[in-house]
């Protein structure tokens, strides 16, 4: 079980494999993307399992086992938002593109 939080910054840590999208289940589904930021926009529990809803990606309601609702992303495909190495990776960027305007 993890310890996210609704608002946390959280990246994607896996490569989501590949869901046939000529399945009519699948059709318009959006998927996270390994190594992109998200916001966690809502947390379920359902057992030991948790799931996530993300502010980037909404997609449409589903029926499924549970009823209908959205799609939600298992809580270990990601990993908290590390603010230090971002804050660095920033002031990198920012650095660079004063010098590039120099």
């Amino acid at each position: 079980m993890s310890n996210f939080k609704v608002g946390q910054k959280v990246v994607c840590v896996i490569k989501i494999p590949n869901y046939d999208l000529s399945n009519t289940f699948y059709d318009g589904l959006k998927m996270p993307i390994k190594d992109e930021i998200y916001t966690i926009r809502d947390i379920d529990v359902s057992g030991n399992e948790q799931y996530l809803l993300l502010n980037e990606i909404v997609n449409s309601p589903m029926i499924t086992k549970q009823g209908i609702c959205e799609i939600m992303f298992k809580y270990d495909w990601f990993a908290p938002l590390n603010h230090a190495f971002a804050d660095e990776v920033e002031s990198m960027i920012k650095e660079q593109l004063k010098e590039e305007h120099v």
